[in-house]
C-alpha cells in the first residue's frame, strides 16, 4: 500500500465508513483484520492488512471469515472520520466507543507494520503486526517535508526529471512512491517522463484517476493509474479496474494466494527433503553394515584353516597363525578364549553364514532404498515446478497422513508390551528411563534382557515366570526382532542383538539406561514389527 493509493482510497471509502458501526473484528492473521460494518447505506467488511505490501478494502459481508474473533474488540464502536496522516502510509482512524473517543492506526510501513488502539494517543491495545508497549505515546513518524508536485518550478521538475534518481525523486515529492518514481524515470523520452509526471501530478490532485493492478516479478501492485506499465517489459500482465477498492482487493487477493502457494511448495520441499534426507541416512548404515558383512569370506577362511588344524590350537589362546589349507598365505585366526577350537570353529562358521544371509538381505534394502530415493527426488522437483496448489497439498497430505504400516500407539505404562508366539510376556522400554525401569526394577534375576549390539535403542526383557525352564527358541527370536525395530538400526537387513540373563546387566557411569552386560549370546535378526501389543497390565 503506497502513499497515493492510500490517499485515493480513503476518497473512495469515506461514504461507506462515515458512521458506520463496528459489528464485529477478526483477526486474519499475523497483521491482517477484518471489521464487519453496518452503515446506514449497506453492511459489508473492511479488511485491513498492515505493512509493506499491506491492503485497505471493502469487500461484501458473505459469510464468517477464517479466523479469530477479537473478545473483547471495538465492537459497536462508531467510524467518526479516517484520514491519512500527511503524505505518509499511516492511517487514522476516529471512533466512538462505549468508553469513549478512540483512535484506530494502521502502518502500511515496515516489514509487520501494526494495527494499535489509542486512547488520547496512548497504545491501549495491539491487534496486529508489531508489538508497541501498552501504556505508551505512539511514536507518530515525523514529517518529512516534501512537496507536492506543482510545486515544483518547471526547472526544478526538469532537474529532477534528468537526474535519472527515483530515491531523489521520493525524498523530495510529496505521495510518491518507490514503484511510481521508479515508473517515471524509466520512460524512454523526456517527453515520455514529462508525459508520466503530469499524469502522477493529476491524480495527486485528485483528477484523471485509472485505477490499475500491475504484475511485476509474480507480485501484484495497485495503483491509482498505469504510468506506462503497458510498455514496461517488467510488467508482466496490467488490469484495469473501475474503482481503486477493486484494484486493491484483486491485488490482495492474488498475493494471498501467491503466498501460500508458496508456503505449501517450501513444506512439501522441507517434507520431502526430510524423507530423503532419512533414506540416505539409512543408506549411509546399510552401507556400513555391508562393509562388516563383507567380512563373510574371511570367516569361512579362518573356519576352514581351524577345522584342518584343530590340534594345533590350545583352548583359552585369542588368535592363531595357522596354514591356508587351499595353499595360500597363513591365515590369522581371532579366537574366543572361553570356547574350545571345535567351538570356535564352528562360531566361525556360524559367523559366515550369517554374514552371507546378512549381506544379500542388505543388498535387496539397498536397492529398494535407492529406488525410494529416485522416486522422493523426482517428486521434490515436481513440487518446485507445480503451480497448482490442490497439486502441492497433495504432498503435504500424503507426509502428514499416518502411515497404513505404523504400529497402533499403546497405553502408557512401564514400557510397551507383547505377547510372544509361546505366551511369554516382551517388554520394551521407550526412552532412558523406561529402560531403567524395565531393566532393574521390573526385570527379574532370570529373566533374559536384549539389546540391539553397538546401537542406541530400548531395552527388551522377556518375563520368565519359570527360571529353571529354557525359553523357546521363537519367543527369543521375536523379542530379538523387537530390540532390533526399536533401534537405530531399525532400517538394517539384518541386525545382531545381545541376549542374556538380566543378572549379567549391570549398571554403566554415564547417562540413564547405559549398561554393561557380561557373557550372553549374539542373535542376527531382521528388524521385525510382527507382534500385537499385549497392553500395559501388569505381567
Amino acid at each position: 500500500m503506497d502513499e497515493l493509493t492510500l490517499k485515493i482510497l480513503l476518497r473512495e471509502l469515506e461514504p461507506d465508513l462515515s458512521g458506520a458501526k463496528v459489528l464485529a473484528v477478526y483477526r486474519l492473521s499475523a497483521r491482517a483484520l477484518a471489521f464487519d460494518l453496518a452503515s446506514p447505506a449497506r453492511r459489508g467488511r473492511l479488511v485491513v492488512a498492515a505493512g509493506d505490501g499491506g491492503a485497505l478494502f471493502r469487500a461484501p459481508l458473505l459469510d464468517r471469515p477464517r479466523g479469530e474473533r477479537l473478545r473483547p474488540g471495538l465492537a459497536g464502536a462508531t467510524f467518526v472520520g479516517a484520514r491519512q496522516w500527511r503524505d505518509d502510509r499511516l492511517l487514522l482512524v476516529e471512533l466512538e466507543t462505549e468508553a469513549g473517543p478512540r483512535r484506530l492506526v494502521v502502518e502500511f510501513f515496515g516489514r509487520a507494520g501494526g494495527v494499535f488502539v489509542l486512547d488520547q494517543g496512548v497504545v491501549e491495545a495491539v491487534l496486529a503486526g508489531r508489538r508497541l508497549a501498552r501504556g505508551e505515546p505512539y511514536p507518530e513518524p515525523a514529517d518529512r517535508g516534501r512537496r507536492p508536485p506543482w510545486e515544483f518550478s518547471e526547472g526544478e521538475r526538469a532537474a529532477l526529471l534528468a537526474a535519472d534518481d527515483a530515491g531523489k525523486m521520493v525524498r523530495e515529492v510529496a505521495f510518491m512512491s518507490p514503484y511510481a518514481a521508479a515508473a517515471i524515470v524509466a520512460g524512454p523520452s523526456d517527453d515520455e517522463r514529462q508525459w508520466r509526471w503530469a499524469e502522477f501530478a493529476a491524480v495527486v490532485a485528485g483528477e484523471d484517476v485509472a485505477p490499475v493492478a500491475v504484475n511485476a516479478g509474480g507480485r501484484w501492485r495497485p495503483f491509482p493509474c498505469a504510468l506506462g506499465a503497458e510498455e514496461d517489459p517488467e510488467a508482466e500482465e496490467v488490469r484495469r479496474f473501475a474503482t481503486m477498492n477493486e484494484a486493491v482487493a484483486f491485488a490482495y487477493g492474488e498475493n494471498e494466494r501467491a503466498d501460500e502457494r508458496e508456503e505449501t511448495r517450501r513444506r512439501a520441499e522441507r517434507d520431502l527433503g526430510g524423507r530423503i534426507k532419512r533414506l540416505e541416512r539409512q543408506r549411509e548404515a546399510l552401507a556400513r553394515r555391508a562393509a562388516a558383512y563383507g567380512q563373510a569370506e574371511a570367516y569361512r577362511r579362518m573356519g576352514e584353516a581351524l577345522k584342518y588344524n584343530l590340534s594345533s590350537v590350545a583352548r583359552g589362546a585369542e588368535t592363531a597363525t595357522l596354514p591356508d589349507p587351499y595353499g595360500g598365505e597363513a591365515v590369522v585366526v581371532e579366537l574366543a578364549p572361553d570356547l574350545s577350537p571345535a567351538e570356535n570353529m564352528e562360531r566361525l562358521f556360524d559367523l559366515y553364514r550369517k554374514a552371507r544371509r546378512g549381506r544379500r538381505a542388505v543388498a535387496a534394502r539397498l536397492a529398494e532404498l535407492e529406488e525410494e530415493l529416485a522416486r522422493l527426488q523426482a517428486e521434490r522437483e515436481a513440487a518446485r515446478q507445480a503451480s497448482d496448489l490442490a497439486e502441492l497439498e497433495r504432498w503435504r497430505r500424503d507426509e502428514t497422513a499416518p502411515s497404513r504400516t505404523a504400529p497402533r500407539r499403546e497405553p502408557r505404562g512401564p514400557g510397551r508390551r507383547f505377547l510372544s508366539s509361546d505366551g511369554f510376556t516382551i517388554v520394551v522400554g521407550r526412552g532412558a528411563g523406561e529402560n531403567e525401569e524395565i531393566t532393574f526394577k521390573l526385570a527379574r534375576p532370570h529373566d533374559l534382557w536384549l539389546h540391539a549390539s553397538q546401537a542406541r535403542g530400548s531395552h527388551v526383557v522377556i518375563r520368565r515366570p519359570d527360571k529353571n525352564k529354557p525359553v523357546p527358541r521363537r519367543t527369543i527370536e521375536e523379542a530379538a526382532a523387537l530390540a532390533a525395530y526399536y533401534s537405530r538400526d531399525k532400517h538394517a537387513g539384518v541386525v545382531p542383538v545381545v541376549v542374556v540373563e538380566r543378572r549379567h546387566v549391570r549398571r554403566a557411569k554415564g547417562a540413564r539406561g547405559r549398561v554393561t552386560h557380561r557373557g550372553g549370546e549374539v542373535v542376527f535378526v531382521e528388524p521385525a514389527l510382527k507382534l500385537k501389543p499385549a497392553g500395559a497390565g501388569k505381567p
